[in-house]
């Protein structure tokens, strides 16, 4: 896994978190997809590795799309995490449900309607992204990954493939895994 920081301090050069394979990540940014939760190939046994329990083929958006226009995609598409991508397809970072939320206005804010909407549709998700990426790999070990998260306090790390973006694992894929396998334990015994 490793970790690229370039939000306070662009001309710092990103370093390693960990031994992670060091490559970029093109990908097709045409626009905003995913394979609605497309996930990977499951078997009989609890997963043990990132590529057991990741979703395939994440939301990706372009940097200049209006946040309101990434919120909605979101509240569409009922997920919390997107990622942000240049015109060659390079990951440049992520923009979560709280990113956005954070940046909207106060509701006791002293701007009228008009000020509002301007500032807002003017107000694009490279603007408020996160570009702290610590990313995993699809052999990682769960254990591993769930160590990653909790050390950094994040909900979601991209998996990269040879340098593609190949999914996303969530801090609700563990949960939604802890409680498949409960339930598998309860009925077996």
């Amino acid at each position: 896994m490793r970790m690229t920081d370039s939000r306070r301090r662009p001309e710092v050069s990103p370093k390693p978190l960990t031994c992670a394979p060091d490559v970029a990540v093109p990908h097709d940014v045409s626009g905003p997809h995913d394979v609605s939760g497309d996930r990977a190939t499951r078997t009989s046994e609890a997963p043990r590795q990132v590529r057991q329990l990741m979703t395939a083929a994440p939301v990706t958006v372009p940097a200049d799309m209006p946040v309101l226009e990434a919120r909605q995609l979101m509240q569409t598409k009922r997920i919390r995490h997107l990622f942000v991508t240049t015109a060659d397809g390079a990951l440049q970072g992520i923009v979560t449900d709280r990113d956005i939320r954070l940046n909207l206005p106060s509701p006791a804010t002293s701007l009228s309607v008009w000020e509002l909407n301007y500032l807002l549709a003017r107000l694009t998700v490279e603007q408020v992204m996160s570009r702290l990426l610590v990313t995993t790999w699809p052999e990682a070990e769960l254990t591993d990954a769930a160590r990653v998260m909790l050390d950094h306090k994040i909900g979601a790390l991209p998996v990269l493939d040879g340098g593609r973006v190949v999914g996303i694992v969530t801090e609700s894929d563990f949960v939604r895994a802890f409680a498949l396998r409960a339930r598998a334990a309860g009925s077996a015994g």
